[in-house]
């Protein structure tokens, strides 16, 4: 995903962790950001975002970008639990459940 200003950008699952992440990027770029999800319960997530339609070109996704700016700061990554290792079977219902609203971190 390499976003340029001005471009539009439609986002399916925007609230998932890579949606997020696609978001960010495509903001930072100056692009102008349609997001969408499919589960009503994640409406809440968009705020002030715009709903979009579901049809949009895929490309291939920037990761050591999206790292180098996580490790810059300019990316926030949403905590939503930490869990200690003896908690990993919590944590793996969080994951499967989809409601944990963030990332799930689980300490070694």
């Amino acid at each position: 995903m390499r976003p340029k200003s001005g471009q539009t950008v439609v986002i399916r699952g925007a609230p998932s962790a890579l949606g997020r992440a696609a978001i960010e990027i495509a903001a930072h770029a100056g692009a102008h950001v349609i997001a969408s999800t499919r589960n009503p319960d994640r409406f809440s997530f968009f705020g002030s975002f715009m709903f979009g339609t579901p049809g949009f070109p895929t490309s291939e996704i920037p990761m050591q970008l999206i790292v180098d700016r996580v490790e810059c700061g300019l990316y926030k990554a949403k905590v939503a639990r930490i869990l200690r290792f003896e908690e990993i079977r919590e944590a793996h219902c969080l994951m499967e459940a989809n409601t944990a609203n963030g990332k799930i971190v689980v300490r070694v």
